[in-house]
């Protein structure tokens, strides 16, 4: 008897069995680990050229415009950011997400090949790899106030933007760049912690000790 031939016969087991399957496949499924900032391979292709001496108008019309019009007409490009500074030129080539990294690494390297000839003689060979977006910020909004000063907009972004944001779907990590760290300094009496007995790694532990209560703070 072969096993359809039995299923059809026997079909209460048959649909016990596929009833199990499905329960502990969504059990399986729920437990499944995510990773907190999965690996991303994304068509993002960073190219630095230096010019050692030349100022940032030299830069711009010799190097970037040349390399920048070089560039536009890759296939699916998405765009092109350009920051200059110092004596080097750093060059973001960004295409659509459906590119292949690998492709993209390698057209733009032929672009760039094909403008030698059109760049400065003294330029040093430009560096062109992949970027890695792993560890990388991928979106920055900035925060003004004309009611608040830095302190209390800084104080105002930790506690109620920061904790709005993570509570969005997808968000691993929310950090503030630039403003007002709050901190407090304790300047200490050599001659009282002499007399006393004391050293500054006793008060330090004290208050280490005493933060640890708080809901918040970090101890040095």
């Amino acid at each position: 008897m072969s096993p359809s031939t039995w299923a059809i016969k026997n079909p209460v087991p048959v649909i016990l069995f596929f009833m199990l399957a499905s329960v502990l496949g969504l059990i399986s499924f729920k437990r499944l680990p995510v990773q907190k900032f999965p690996d991303m391979d994304l068509p993002l292709i960073m190219i630095s050229a230096t010019l050692e001496g030349a100022v940032p108008s030299q830069l711009e019309t010799e190097i970037a415009r040349k390399m920048e019009d070089g560039l536009a007409s890759l296939s699916r490009l998405d765009h092109i950011i350009t920051l200059i500074s110092g004596d080097s030129v750093n060059i973001s080539v960004i295409f659509e997400i459906e590119k292949n990294p690998d492709a993209a690494l390698n057209e733009v390297r032929n672009a760039i090949d094909s403008l030698r000839k059109d760049l400065p003689a003294d330029m040093s060979p430009p560096i062109i790899f992949k970027g890695d977006v792993q560890d990388d910020i991928l979106l920055t909004y900035a925060a003004t106030s004309d009611l608040l000063d830095e302190a209390e907009l800084s104080w105002f972004v930790d506690d109620r933007v920061t904790k709005a944001i993570l509570s969005a779907e997808g968000v691993g990590e929310v950090k503030r760049i630039g403003g007002v760290d709050r901190e407090i300094q304790v300047d200490l009496d050599i001659d009282l912690m002499n007399a006393l007995g004391l050293t500054a790694v006793d008060v330090s532990g004290a208050l280490k000790a005493a933060a640890e209560t708080r809901s918040g703070g970090q101890g040095e």
